[in-house]
Formats: structure tokens, sequence, C-alpha cells
């Protein structure tokens, strides 16, 4: 690690206070690396721009590494399409019924510090897991007392989905991990929680199971 210009090496477990400005670490072997900051603040974007200054050439590579991660879902796009097509739905209705606020509400408390939504990939804005978690958790309430929250509006759709929605017998709709899902970590944002949005249609007609969270 580089301290003031200087290089020195370091073991874990290891803690210091670091002085203001950029660090550089080259890292040996596998190692967790914690970054720890005195505030109240618990949004993840925010904390970035206020505690990292991101250089021209970090910039330049999120870039092309978004351009990147936009032509690997390419799929999803074209399954949208064809999802559009099989149920004859003008995505121009579907985009006003997703953006229709009348039915919206905000994340429970409980609830609120699990996913964060960021933009997409795939399409617009969509919604990311703060931490890891595993198949068959439940993530977040979809659909509460009719209303939608952030995890039934901001899910995208996807050919190979890691999330699906169950109903409870209130008609509440849960989003559910359909497998391991990697959370934000190490300046990753994570995965993008997707579904897939023919089940979501399934549900709505009382074709899925019932779920107890």
């Amino acid at each position: 690690m580089q301290r003031n210009g200087e290089m020195i090496t370091i073991s874990a477990p290891f803690v210091f206070t670091a002085e203001p400005g950029r660090k550089v670490a080259y890292v040996v072997e596998e190692c967790v690396w914690q970054n720890i900051y005195a505030t109240d603040e618990t949004d993840i974007d925010k904390l970035e721009e206020m505690f990292l200054d991101k250089s021209e050439t970090w910039v330049d590579h999120e870039k092309e590494h978004k351009s990147f991660r936009v032509t690997l879902r390419q799929s999803d796009r074209d399954d949208y399409e064809q999802f559009l097509t099989e149920y004859g739905f003008e995505e121009a209705w579907v985009r006003a019924v997703s953006e229709n606020t009348d039915d919206q509400i905000e994340m429970p408390a409980e609830w609120s510090g699990v996913a964060n939504v960021r933009p997409s990939d795939i399409e617009g804005s969509g919604l990311f897991l703060s931490a890891a978690i595993s198949a068959g958790s439940i993530i977040a309430p979809g659909r509460l007392g009719g209303k939608r929250t952030p995890a039934g509006r901001y899910v995208n759709h996807s050919s190979t989905p890691n999330c699906f929605y169950l109903k409870t017998e209130s008609d509440d709709v849960y989003l559910i991990a359909k497998r391991d899902i990697i959370g934000c970590q190490g300046g990753d944002q994570g995965e993008e929680l997707t579904v897939d949005y023919r089940q979501g249609i399934a549900l709505a007609n009382n074709g899925a199971e019932i779920c107890h969270p």
C-alpha cells in the first residue's frame, strides 16, 4: 500500500486511520477490505459522492464496462418484446401502467435498506440488492394492500430471472430470490433483480401458489 508517497507492506488483521486523499493498494492474496466512515447517511450513491473521488481513468473504464453490460442484456430486451407479442400488449400501454403513481407507495421502513433503485443495464431504472441473499429468501414486498412498492415497480424483465413473485393469502405479493444473488460489494452495485413478467401475469390471474412470509 502507498501511504504519504511511500510503499508499505501490511498484513491482516490491520486497522488504520487514513488521511484525506487517494489511496492505492496492491492485493497479493484474497482479502476483505473495509472502509468505515463516520456518517449517518445510508444511501450508497450519496455516500460514494461524499467520500469517493473517482479519477478520469475510473470514469472512462466504467463507461466502457457499462456499454459491455448493456450489450450482454440484449437477450432480456428481446424476450421482453416477445412477451409483449405473446400477450398482445402495446409497449406504451405497459409503460404507462408501470409509471402510474396512483398505486405506488414507498418501501415500508423495515424493508427500506434491502435494495436500491439504480440505472439498469436492461432498461431505465432497476432494483439492486444492498447485500447478498440466498435462494428462497424473501427480498421485499412487491405489493401491499393493493399498492406497489419499489419492488413491484422497478424490477425489470429477464429471460433468465433471478427472482419471482409469490402471493400471500391476503393477496399481498412478495419478491423471492430464485437463486443466490450477489449484493452490493467492493464498489460493485451487485446483480440487478429481475423476474419473468409472464409469471407476474399468471400471479395476477391467480395462477400461482400461495406463500406465508
